[in-house]
């Protein structure tokens, strides 16, 4: 019932910007946020300008909430976790048919987590302690897209994958009092879907 909802309140909001919006010739400055990222804890504003008919480069600051759902370290312990983090992503885009950021496009980005993250999990009797972490995280990746641009009003679909780097985190084992070390590195989706003023 929730997904259904959410999916009714996206619809709605992109038929409005359909009905009510009329198409501007020319573009140099958008400021956007992903509304897609506010179901998944992600709030972030962007701005994006042009560079030349065909380059833009954007600037993206965000923060994720505590998107753990428990069992980070291991699937079959019971955890408490914690997880937020602070972003920016620097991302340079090409349009390949001069519009001046309106239509497809492809575009390079990486992404700079300053991570906070702590947390405990308990297997066979041993509790295992986060220690209390923060920190930097990079990752990469690339991403194909379509700008429209109806008036002032802009709505831009992108999608592609995102690589995860190495990334250490350490831990307190209690029963043998020794400092654990877990690296993650991972490859997931990156999918936006924004909403924003052109001008």
């Amino acid at each position: 019932m929730k997904l259904r909802s959410k999916a009714v309140t996206i619809g709605l909001l992109l038929t409005s910007i359909l009905v009510f919006s009329q198409e501007k010739t020319k573009v140099e400055n958008n400021v956007k946020t992903n509304f897609l990222g506010y179901f998944f804890k992600f709030y972030s504003v962007s701005y994006e300008r042009v560079l030349t008919s065909n380059l833009s480069g954007q600037i993206t600051f965000g923060k994720m909430g505590n998107v753990l759902d428990g069992n980070f370290f291991d699937s079959a312990s019971s955890t408490e976790e914690e997880f937020s983090a602070i972003y920016v992503i620097p991302e340079l885009r090409y349009y390949p048919k001069n519009l001046y950021t309106k239509g497809f496009y492809l575009s390079a980005f990486s992404r700079i987590n300053f991570i906070h993250m702590e947390g405990a999990y308990n297997q066979n009797g041993n509790t295992r302690k986060m220690i209390s972490e923060n920190a930097t995280q990079f990752n990469a990746g690339f991403k194909v897209g379509w700008n429209w641009h109806f008036n002032q009003v802009l709505l831009d679909l992108g999608f592609g994958p995102e690589f995860v780097f190495d990334t250490d985190f350490y831990l307190y084992d209690e029963s043998n009092y020794e400092v654990l070390s877990v690296s993650y590195s991972d490859v997931m989706p990156n999918i936006s879907l924004s909403v924003g003023y052109s001008f």
